[in-house]
């Protein structure tokens, strides 16, 4: 349905002493059936919450935010561009989380390959979060160097189509996977979930006032019901009683890309939500783990070399566009990587890192 008046839902949000903020954004500012093609998650015919098991054990924390858990475990907002991909958004944000919280490891997986590439198949359809997170679990998923999401539009135009389906000549090398899909049917084993695990995958049902959604709580006031959605939850709070989530939209919608919504709105708290765990990283170059995070980013897939014994270096591409250079021969200690500007002509002395 059209987009609601804004003057209108500022008086509803007002009328109704709304705990959110509404504001135009980069969503609402696109034509009706362009945001309804967001909306990607097909729940299952005669779908009904599972039963739920026996609560669990441990208990859960009065609030969790895993953008500030023991450091920053989830991964910068993407946008899903004009394609109904948003489970295969969610699932990979999922896994992203866990292989920092799990393994240390800062990924940026391939949406595209995820939802492409997969079972799902070639098209901007929609998608069962369950079901996604299973994919990785079989087949796992690439990282985005080897299929950047923007590559499988014409012309990179993330809001054309039609999307295809590219499979890098070394992709088998570069997977990861999870081990475990955790399907999640209460509130409080959710809680538990975050506090104890990490984020998780989830669908509600979007109403028009949502693609509005600035900041605050969320809760529906006005408009009509557009289609499911699905978001990662990485985290809640029991003093303003919400889900805190990860959206795909890009970071010009909602609180830069975030948002949170009230306990079982928009039956929320009606579909089974999903958790992973067990992630597999792909083997390094030349069989080398256990490399720790230097921080930043780079725009290149790391070389390693190994040439002699206790003797291993780095190279890649930093978002400076500089190389930047590290080596570790066997001694403690693990200061910055010394930028050498380009391998060849590399005339800063290398740093010395800490055995992988």
């Amino acid at each position: 349905m059209p987009i609601l008046n804004f003057a209108d839902l500022s008086t509803a949000l007002q009328t109704n002493a709304a705990t959110w903020q509404a504001a135009e954004n980069v969503i609402t500012r696109l034509p009706e059936d362009a945001r309804r093609a967001l909306l990607g998650v097909q729940v299952p015919a005669g779908y009904q919450l599972p039963q739920s098991a026996s609560a669990p054990v441990a208990g859960f924390a009065p609030a969790v935010d895993w953008r500030n858990r023991n450091g920053n475990h989830v991964t910068p907002v993407k946008d899903q561009g004009g394609c109904g991909s948003c489970v295969s958004f969610c699932t990979v944000a999922v896994t992203e989380s866990m292989a920092s919280i799990e393994k240390g490891q800062l990924l940026d997986l391939s949406e595209a390959d995820q939802h492409f590439c997969s079972s799902h198949g070639a098209n901007c359809g929609g998608w069962w979060h369950p079901d996604a997170f299973n994919q990785i679990k079989s087949r796992g998923v690439c990282d985005d160097a080897a299929f950047p999401y923007a590559s499988a539009f014409p012309g990179g135009n993330i809001r054309s189509g039609p999307p295809v389906c590219r499979v890098a000549p070394d992709r088998n090398s570069r997977l990861t996977k999870i081990t475990n899909v955790i399907q999640l049917t209460s509130p409080t084993a959710v809680k538990n979930h975050l506090t104890n695990v990490g984020p998780v995958a989830a669908a509600f049902d979007v109403y028009s006032d949502f693609y509005s959604y600035h900041s605050g709580v969320y809760r529906h006031v006005a408009g009509g019901f557009e289609s499911s959605h699905c978001v990662a939850i990485i985290g809640y709070s029991e003093a303003e009683q919400c889900w805190i989530c990860k959206n795909s939209w890009g970071p010009g919608w909602g609180d830069s890309g975030f948002f949170r919504i009230g306990y079982g709105q928009c039956k929320i708290d009606a579909y089974e939500k999903a958790g992973a765990t067990g992630v597999v990283l792909p083997a390094p170059p030349h069989g080398w783990f256990g490399y720790e995070s230097l921080g930043g980013g780079i725009t290149s897939r790391p070389s390693a070399v190994s040439w002699g014994a206790n003797r291993i270096d780095v190279v890649a591409r930093g978002l400076d566009s500089a190389v930047w250079h590290k080596w570790w021969d066997g001694r403690p200690g693990f200061p910055s990587p010394a930028s050498c500007g380009h391998p060849t002509t590399c005339a800063t002395p290398p740093s010395r890192g800490r055995a992988p």
